[in-house]
């Protein structure tokens, strides 16, 4: 059977030097940009609740520890669910494996923000070549 090949745009990168471990995306595609932009408003948007959730438990819980454990299990939970949203099903485990630490999705987000303005720099140029000095 005869194939047609494309640049699809897809950036692989492995986890922590293991070939099993690969994540794909395509920082060029506006479906990932729209999602990846979903996330970073999403993470913004849950910090604040998080943070009056935290307040609610260190005032009122009698089981401080066990309360502010069960927020934090859920806050990660939630970031890994919005990361498989946007870069696919399946990613989370392979990036983070069983893994709950905040921390961590810091990591992985700063490593992805060079690919994604990379190609968004190259989206956007074209137009800012064009201005003639406006802008």
């Amino acid at each position: 059977m005869e194939s047609i090949k494309y640049n699809d745009g897809k950036i692989r990168l492995m986890i922590n030097d293991d070939p099993d471990r690969v994540i794909t995306f395509a920082p060029d595609d506006v479906g990932f940009v729209s999602r990846y932009y979903e996330l970073v408003d999403f993470i913004e948007g849950k910090q604040m609740e998080y943070v009056q959730k935290a307040e609610e438990i260190d005032k009122s819980s009698d089981m401080k520890d066990k309360d502010g454990l069960k927020l934090y299990k859920t806050m990660c939970e939630d970031i890994k669910n919005q990361i498989d949203y946007v870069f696919g099903n399946g990613t989370s485990q392979a990036v983070f494996e069983d893994s709950l630490r905040l921390d961590m999705f810091e990591q992985f987000l700063v490593g992805i923000v060079p690919y994604v303005k990379k190609a968004r720099e190259n989206k956007v140029r074209p137009y800012l070549q064009n201005t003639n000095g406006v802008l």
